[in-house]
């Protein structure tokens, strides 16, 4: 399970932002941190719900493990 981790993306990624009337896709950019609020479950990496850029968007689990690495310990610069 993916959620509470923290990831840095290394190239970008595609997202999903619903937080409007309509959901649109925007581009997470290397570099980026995010963290998974909400993770799939078991090895089911369809979608995840991330936190990143103070607004919460849904990715691929697979680009997330893909383009990411985990971050540890409190110096992520979040």
């Amino acid at each position: 399970m993916l959620t509470g981790k923290r990831f840095r993306l290394v190239a970008p990624a595609p997202a999903i932002d619903a937080s409007g009337e309509k959901r649109i896709v925007v581009t997470v950019p290397a570099g980026a941190i995010i963290e998974v609020v909400c993770g799939p479950v078991l090895d089911n990496l369809w979608m995840v719900e991330v936190r990143w850029d103070g607004k919460v968007v849904a990715m691929f689990g697979e680009d997330l493990e893909g383009r990411g690495q985990e971050v540890v310990g409190r110096t992520a610069g979040v």
